[in-house]
């Protein structure tokens, strides 16, 4: 959990301290370093661990920061999956989650109210 913790303010840090844009071009550098896609176990994996550390974290730790973190996470270990900043529709609802092939990685489905990227690195 520790690569996780430290990918965690990795990310509240670059969020918090930069503009979007910078982060979204940072963010896609590090996507780079993961060889391999990532199984959806491992994306799932990497988001309950991030969530974990985010247990520990005191300010804020949402939709946004934690796959983030998870994203950088997966690089870290090499593998490669999807940041995505987007929303669900009827109604509107801004979201960001990782995505590997097999789709957005612990995410709770609902029905009809698909998950549509509008940024995805």
């Amino acid at each position: 959990m520790a690569a996780e913790f430290a990918a965690l303010v990795l990310a509240l840090l670059m969020l918090r301290c930069l503009p979007l844009r910078v982060t979204i071009t940072i963010a896609g550098v590090i996507g780079r370093l993961g060889t391999r896609p990532a199984a959806a176990a491992e994306a799932l994996d990497a988001v309950s661990a991030v969530k974990q550390a985010a247990a520990w974290w005191p300010g804020r730790a949402a939709c946004l920061e934690t796959p983030l973190a998870a994203y950088i996470a997966l690089a870290l270990r090499r593998r490669r999956a999807d940041w995505c900043i987007g929303c669900r529709l009827s109604p509107v609802e801004p979201h960001a989650w990782i995505e590997t092939a097999a789709g957005p990685a612990g995410e709770p489905d609902q029905a009809g109210r698909r998950l549509h990227a509008a940024v995805r690195t």
